[in-house]
């Protein structure tokens, strides 16, 4: 699913960059470090997940073609992204690309169906800009390994992943109940 949003996410920014500049070959890159053999300009990058906080996980009870049934509730997980320019990219020319990234994500700040053609299973992908201080920058492409590039940080919120499967809960075939009268009792 992770896989899915992102490649996802490259695919619909390299055909907004690609119309915005009149090219046609893609310069947008899914990638785990910018490497500087690359000929893309852009390249996204997973930075890290978190647990949607907001909407807590639980399990939930449904019929279904067999009876009652408890559902585990989806895992709903936020992406945070790094779109960076390419180290072997002319500066200027890559904060031309960073600036008409940022295009597309302030211009498609929520892509869901049935405008676009997301992936099976992704219903809906929200994106906003996280700011990080120049502190957590420099420590996040320290842990990247490499070295300060020209980028931006997105999170995509509530990426839904749902295990596959129900826990049939048995049919209740019978029931007994047992009631005592007390009448005898003295007051």
């Amino acid at each position: 699913m992770i896989d899915q949003a992102l490649s996802f996410i490259t695919k619909e920014l390299n055909q907004f960059v690609k119309q915005k500049l009149d090219i046609d070959h893609a310069i947008v890159e899914l990638s785990g470090i910018p490497a500087t053999h690359s000929l893309a300009k852009l390249h996204v990058t997973l930075v890290s997940l978190e647990e949607e906080s907001y909407i807590k996980n639980q399990q939930s009870m449904g019929y279904g073609k067999q009876g009652l049934s408890k559902r585990e509730a989806p895992l709903y997980i936020n992406l945070h992204f790094l779109v960076s320019v390419s180290h072997n990219t002319p500066y200027v020319e890559g904060l031309k690309y960073l600036s008409i990234a940022m295009q597309f994500f302030q211009r498609c700040p929520i892509i869901s169906r049935p405008t676009y053609v997301l992936p099976e299973g992704i219903n809906k992908l929200t994106f906003e800009l996280y700011n990080l201080n120049f502190e957590d920058q420099q420590n996040l492409w320290k842990s990247l390994g490499t070295s300060y590039q020209p980028s931006v940080l997105y999170k995509t919120r509530m990426l839904e992943i749902d295990g596959v499967g129900q826990k049939k809960i048995p049919q209740i075939k019978e029931s007994s109940l047992n009631v005592v009268n007390d009448e005898t009792k003295p007051n």
